[in-house]
């Protein structure tokens, strides 16, 4: 009862924008009645989809924090491309690394590494 998890939509951002609202903003657009003190717990980037979690009220919202800070939530990813890998099964493995233009991109280091398989 601590926690709202909701369907953010591709395009979506977490933090509102001069141009667009926000997922808190469009949480209390769709509940008027409701006066819970919604925070974000995680964001996700604002061109992908999928389960955000909203704390309610400060309190949860640490709790929830420490739970991501200390690796002690799960989380996992499906990427949908437009082909087929060129291997039938594999694994990227490496350290996200902020590259130009406030893009990411995947190093060959290790120290705390993001990795995706496919089978």
């Amino acid at each position: 009862d601590a926690w709202l998890v909701v369907d953010k939509p591709a395009g979506c951002p977490c933090h509102a924008r001069p141009d667009r609202p926000g997922v808190l903003d469009l949480v209390r657009a769709a509940r008027p009645n409701d006066a819970t003190d919604y925070k974000l717990a995680h964001r996700l980037d604002d061109g992908t989809s999928g389960c955000l979690v909203l704390a309610k009220g400060a309190a949860a919202a640490r709790a929830l924090g420490d739970a991501f800070a200390e690796r002690r939530v799960k989380k996992s990813y499906v990427a949908v491309t437009a082909s087929k890998p060129s291997k039938k099964q594999g694994v990227v493995a490496g350290d996200m690394v902020k590259a130009r233009r406030g893009s990411w991109r995947l190093s060959r280091t290790v120290g705390d590494r993001a990795a995706c398989t496919w089978l």
